[in-house]
C-alpha cells in the first residue's frame, strides 16, 4: 500500500505540479528508525495549497481522484507543505513489530 500511495504522489506532482511534465526533477529521501519510515517527496513546480486538497467520495464512480485517500491509508502522518517553489510532502509511517508467538519459536 505504501508503494502504491508514493506512486500516486508521483503521478500528482507531474500532473499537478509540472503540468504534466515528466521531465522535472522529484527528489525521495527515505528514513527509518525502530519508531517506524518516513518518507519526504520534494517537487519544484507549481505549490500546492493544503486547505484545496481533498480525495473524491467513494461512492463517485469515475477514474482519478483517490491519491489523497490512499496516502492517508497507507501512512499514519501525510504534511503537505508549499515551498517558495514547489511543495514537500512528508509521510510517516509507524511500524509496530507484532509479538513473537511461542508456536513460532518452537518450531
Amino acid at each position: 500500500m505504501m508503494v502504491l500511495a508514493l506512486d500516486e504522489a508521483c503521478t500528482n506532482i507531474i500532473r499537478h505540479a509540472y503540468g504534466g511534465c515528466t521531465k522535472r526533477p522529484i527528489r525521495l529521501l527515505m528514513s527509518h528508525t525502530r519508531r517506524g519510515i518516513c518518507c519526504t517527496l520534494r517537487d519544484y513546480g507549481r505549490a500546492c495549497d493544503p486547505d484545496k486538497i481533498r480525495s473524491r467520495e467513494l461512492t463517485d464512480f469515475r477514474p482519478g481522484g483517490l491519491g489523497v485517500r490512499i496516502l492517508h491509508s497507507a501512512f499514519d502522518q501525510v504534511l503537505f507543505e508549499p515551498q517558495l517553489r514547489g511543495t514537500r510532502l512528508t509521510r510517516a509511517k509507524s511500524l509496530r513489530h507484532p509479538a513473537p508467538s511461542h508456536a513460532a519459536s518452537a518450531a
